[in-house]
């Protein structure tokens, strides 16, 4: 599960809560499309989604978002 954690101010990344996680879930969207061959989710995608049964990931999609997110944040 994503948990979306309290911050003071600004992210260490420089950016706000807000726009790091709509950026995180920007990319699990794009994901998640990808390997529903461009059909959309049945259930919208949020932060608290559960990545075995909401949006169907096995350890390699996990694997996958994980380098995705890495590299949207270097």
């Amino acid at each position: 599960r994503i948990r979306a954690m309290p911050v003071d101010s600004e992210s260490p990344l420089g950016r706000e809560p807000e726009q790091t996680a709509q950026s995180v879930l920007n990319v699990i969207k794009e994901l998640v499309k990808e390997l529903r061959q461009g059909q959309e989710p049945p259930e919208p995608i949020q932060l608290d989604c559960d990545f075995d049964r909401d949006l169907g990931f096995d350890s390699l999609a996990r694997a996958e978002l994980i380098q995705r997110i890495e590299h949207s944040y270097p």
